[in-house]
This record gives C-alpha cells, sequence and structure tokens, in this order.
C-alpha cells in the first residue's frame, strides 16, 4: 500500500477482529483505506454463546485430536450447553484438554471441566469487591459525620478539617439523606439543602 508501482501477488487475505471494525473506523482507531480493501466478502461469525449447537461438536473434535477416546457424560454434556463461554472456542478447547488430564476410565465428567469451580469463584470475586466498597463507602460516611458533628454541623470548618471543598461535602450530606432511610443526627445546619447560587 502506498508505492507508486504495481507488484503482482497470488495471494489470499483472511482477516478477523473480536471488534467492531465500523465502529473503529468512525473513532479513528483503524485506517478506512485499509478496511475497504480487506472488506471484500465480509463474513460474521457469532460469539460461541449464541451457537450452542455448536458446542458438542467442537467439544468431540478437541477431544478426537488427543489421540485417545474419549466420551462425554450426561452431566457433562449438560455443564458444557450450560456454560458461556466468555472465552469463546480457545475456552472451550482449554476446557477440554484440562478434562483429559483431570478424567479417568475413558469418561469425562462434569467435575472434570471445573466450570462451575470457576464461576463461582468468579461470583465470590465480585461479592468480595462489592463488600470491600460498600464497607469503604460506609467508613467515608461515618468519618464525615463525625466530623461534621465535632464542629457542631458548621459545613465549613468540616470542610477544611476533610481537606476537601464545601461544594462537595454538601453533595455528600445530599447523597447521604437521599440513600439513608433512617434520619442523620447531626445538627439542622448541616443538613440543609445546598445553596441554590452554587451550581451542580
Amino acid at each position: 500500500m502506498g508505492s507508486n508501482r504495481a507488484i503482482r501477488l497470488d495471494i489470499r487475505v483472511i482477516s478477523t477482529s473480536n471488534r467492531h471494525i465500523e465502529e473503529e473506523v468512525a473513532a479513528g482507531r483503524f485506517r478506512e483505506d485499509l478496511y475497504f480493501r480487506l472488506n471484500v466478502f465480509p463474513v460474521s461469525i457469532p460469539p460461541l454463546r449464541e451457537r450452542k449447537e455448536d458446542i458438542l461438536p467442537l467439544a468431540k473434535a478437541f477431544l478426537s485430536g488427543t489421540g485417545h477416546a474419549w466420551s462425554l457424560s450426561t452431566d457433562a454434556v449438560h455443564c458444557l450447553t450450560a456454560h458461556a463461554w466468555d472465552g469463546n472456542i480457545r475456552e472451550l478447547q482449554n476446557v477440554m484438554q484440562r478434562a483429559c488430564v483431570l478424567a479417568s476410565g475413558g469418561v469425562i465428567h462434569a467435575a472434570d471441566l471445573m466450570l462451575a469451580n470457576k464461576e463461582n469463584k468468579i461470583s465470590a470475586l465480585r461479592s468480595g469487591a462489592e463488600t470491600v466498597q460498600s464497607d469503604i463507602r460506609s467508613l467515608e460516611r461515618q468519618h464525615i459525620l463525625d466530623t461534621l458533628s465535632s464542629v457542631g454541623g458548621v459545613k465549613k470548618l468540616a470542610a477544611q478539617r476533610l481537606g476537601i471543598s464545601e461544594r462537595t461535602l454538601r453533595y455528600k450530606l445530599q447523597r447521604y439523606r437521599m440513600d439513608d432511610t433512617e434520619e442523620i443526627d447531626l445538627p439542622s445546619s448541616a443538613l440543609t439543602p445546598p445553596d441554590s447560587s452554587l451550581s451542580h
């Protein structure tokens, strides 16, 4: 590309991407001229989670390539077809390779796939992250309210002690009032709505 003379070639180019190339072109992250050169015969392949009927044939194909006769139990079949396969075919291939190592007797069971354990671990990690975030918000909230109480509800003094702007303090107090079903135990001066003169 970009040359001023033609070079004879006899090749076929197959390109693939897991992104929406049209959007990448519009955003300036992919060359438009290259896109139009490549986009001769587009083929859209949906992710594996949208092609449930392909899961078992692909799994069996991966097993046949191991040189050993494997079969899938009923619970393994159910586990494979119920999984989301966020990693697409590469994830399926890795799972089958792992199952061949763990299984015994020529039959692969759901436990050999280790998909349930993976999902439980991911769920536990997400739950733990949400708990930590919630705890941090609670600590911040309590620290702010304690500081306000110590200065008699004077927002200007509290903001100075907290090292934040008075506007930020007013915003956080307003948010606490919206989130709480119980009243905040502070002097009334600390709970007045933000000044109308302040822009949000």
